[in-house]
């Protein structure tokens, strides 16, 4: 149910941050931290490139 309710919730840049930042444990290592950090730009500039290449 909490789910359905979610969803229903206009999402906000915060919310999408606070939504991974979830997924995240505390007790991860910083080169861990790095690796997630570098893996959202590459998805980003990777979305980047999809649009500019339907313009």
């Amino acid at each position: 149910m909490g789910e359905k309710i979610e969803n229903q919730l206009e999402e906000t840049p915060n919310s999408k941050a606070q939504r991974v930042a979830a997924h995240i444990d505390d007790d991860i290592l910083e080169e861990q931290v790095e690796d997630i950090i570098n893996y959202i730009e590459f998805i980003k500039q990777k979305n980047q490139t999809l649009k500019n290449e339907k313009n």
